[in-house]
């Protein structure tokens, strides 16, 4: 049996990120867009132990200590997490439900700074990457060259939250980035 290769998409990045350490706790990527699964499938990686990077990425070298139920979950106003799914889960959970102010997209600072690092440190390199202007695009074709798996790519992100963007300093935390054991 063969397998096809060819472009399935485009994935969706959905992440949860500590505020005062701006760790990311879980992640969820995937081919569906955002959406109440989506964001449990990122909750519930947040919480569990990462205890299998060894085994499954044996290139990483650092940990990822960051696992636990959230005290309070922070949510901008989109429809995927302002349903009731999601407000009894996070009662389920004793997890307090807060959602910014709409319209104001300052709120969101921390996660769209994680992307603007994600997309100028690793995205940026991988093949069949997106640009965020059309001038950056030119004659750019994505699926011209080589792409990545989903395993490669699950492996790279992995590798990247654990052994760089964990390991870097971020100014605007108030304390140090815990050390990775």
């Amino acid at each position: 049996m063969g397998t096809d290769a060819s472009p399935i998409g485009q994935p969706w990045l959905t992440v949860l990120v500590d505020y005062h350490t701006r760790m990311i706790v879980g992640f969820c990527i995937g081919f569906d867009p955002p959406s109440y699964a989506v964001v449990m499938e990122a909750l519930r990686h947040a919480i569990l132990p990462k205890s299998y990077l060894k085994d499954r990425y044996p290139r990483i070298e650092g940990s990822w200590p960051c696992y636990g139920i959230p005290e309070k979950l922070v949510c901008d106003r989109g429809s995927d997490l302002i349903s009731k799914d999601l407000e009894h889960a996070a009662f389920q959970l004793g997890i307090e439900l807060d959602f910014n102010p709409p319209r104001m997209p300052h709120f969101k600072g921390t996660v769209e700074s994680f992307f603007d690092v994600l997309n100028d440190q690793l995205l940026s390199s991988l093949p069949g990457r997106t640009f965020r202007s059309w001038q950056g695009r030119a004659d750019y074709q994505p699926d011209d060259g080589p792409l990545i798996s989903y395993e490669g790519l699950l492996e790279v992100i992995h590798i990247h939250l654990t052994d760089v963007y964990a390991a870097s300093k971020h100014p605007a935390t108030s304390a140090p980035v815990p050390p990775m054991p």
